[in-house]
């Protein structure tokens, strides 16, 4: 692992990244050139690089605990919520929120009636075995989802 830093952040995007998130101390090293030629690599953008290394560093020094020996103090989850707060400031200075936004986003299906019926009567997408009224003694409920199904006009005016 190597550590490089030429004092000047507009030579290349590592050294920028290392101005932007403050690890320009060789004595107090934050994160390897490897790591940082990582990061350039999969985001591009020096700034949002930078953004992604102040979250790494808050997540390696929230997992360190605050020590306390007598007058001594060494506060670690202050040293994290820094990072974090560095952090939001470059994600919105590189032009996204605070907060990233992330790559798989929940979906609820079935939210309202013609979502139901068009999700019904996609013959491609997997039809649920489970559906309102499976008990019921009178069950035409599935006879009708069936022919809603197979025929696109049912359930319309004139049909």
């Amino acid at each position: 692992m190597t550590w490089e830093y030429s004092g000047d952040p507009t030579t290349s995007a590592k050294d920028e990244v290392r101005f932007l998130i403050g690890d320009t101390d060789e004595a107090d090293q934050l994160v390897q050139d490897e790591e940082i030629d990582y990061l350039v690599t999969t985001f591009g953008d020096a700034t949002l690089s930078a953004a992604y290394a102040c979250q790494a560093l808050s997540a390696k020094y929230a997992r360190k605990v605050d020590k306390f020996v007598g007058d001594l103090r060494i506060y670690m989850s202050q040293k994290a919520a820094n990072f974090q707060a560095q952090a939001d400031r470059l994600f919105t200075a590189a032009g996204g929120s605070a907060t990233p936004v992330p790559a798989v986003l929940p979906y609820a299906g079935g939210l309202s009636v013609a979502e139901k019926i068009e999700h019904d009567m996609d013959n491609d997408l997997i039809q649920s075995n489970f559906y309102v009224g499976m008990d019921d003694v009178d069950n035409d409920y599935w006879n009708r989802r069936r022919r809603r199904i197979n025929n696109p006009d049912y359930g319309t005016l004139g049909s």
